[in-house]
């Protein structure tokens, strides 16, 4: 077992939007240094491995929206190396506390990229976050999360995966420690409808810089640049480029759905 450790190493890819994921790849990366495995972690889709031969574990971690992945990951795996033989571990993230695991639900879609490479991911645990999509957020959903039971479930999950990669049992593993989701019946009715009423953020071109920063934040790749920036067909909806754009140039109209919320709120109280 020791021979085990002294020669592993560990590769984490992760995407972060609103520094929930990096925070804990960051806390993985030391849990694994306490178990005396070396890691390396890379920020997709900027960073890239070249080779993976000296990864005895991948680490993959990602922001959910709406129950899917950002769908930058599916570009970003096409171009990685050849992983076949290498175990796979999933952790995610997400604000929607309505919806029943839908860190189960991405797990089967990351699997399917993976599998090209011949990655076998073989287990997958998300953790509920402080919301940013801006109708929850105003409402404070998730707010404190992830907290110490959170946190303590997410230290569980990879001390099992640790002690099972140990013993040489994992290519039997599928953990799943279980987390809090508490309940909101308004998650559920958004998350049916969202594709008809939620806006579109739209790009003002007289405020817009041209800075690219929503490009490298938008999990949808689906921000285009030519004369002007433009918002393609393939809008999630997630409103990441607003939150990151400094200079106001994008901008939701959020006026049906903040009376929404507002009134369903007010039906709680």
């Amino acid at each position: 077992m020791k021979g085990r450790l002294l020669m592993a190493r560990a590769l984490i890819l992760y995407f972060s939007q609103g520094g929930h994921t990096k925070g804990l790849a960051e806390r993985l990366s030391e849990k694994l240094r306490e178990n005396g495995i070396t890691s390396d972690m890379m920020a997709v889709p900027w960073e890239r491995p070249a080779d993976l031969s000296d990864y005895r574990l991948i680490f993959i971690g990602t922001p959910l929206y709406y129950g899917r992945e950002p769908l930058i990951w599916k570009d970003y795996i096409s171009k990685l190396p050849d992983m076949s033989g290498k175990p796979g571990f999933l952790f995610s993230t997400y604000g929607a506390e309505g919806t029943k695991r839908p860190d189960r639900f991405m797990a089967e879609n990351l699997k399917q990229y993976f599998w090209g490479k011949g990655l076998k991911l073989l287990s997958n645990h998300g953790i509920t976050c402080e919301d940013t999509w801006p109708p929850l957020k105003k409402l404070g959903y998730g707010q404190g999360r992830p907290d110490r039971d959170d946190l303590d479930g997410f230290d569980k999950y990879i001390g099992n995966v640790l002690n099972e990669w140990k013993t040489g049992r994992i290519d039997r593993a599928m953990y799943d420690v279980s987390i809090r989701l508490e309940g909101s019946k308004v998650i559920n009715f958004l998350l049916g409808i969202w594709l008809r009423i939620v806006p579109k953020p739209a790009i003002d071109v007289d405020k817009c810089i041209k800075c690219q920063a929503c490009i490298k934040s938008c999990p949808a790749g689906n921000i285009e640049a030519g004369s002007t920036m433009r918002i393609g067909p393939r809008c999630i909806k997630c409103m990441e480029c607003e939150r990151i754009c400094t200079h106001g140039a994008v901008r939701t109209n959020w006026a049906l759905i903040d009376k929404m919320m507002h009134l369903y709120a007010g039906k709680k109280k």
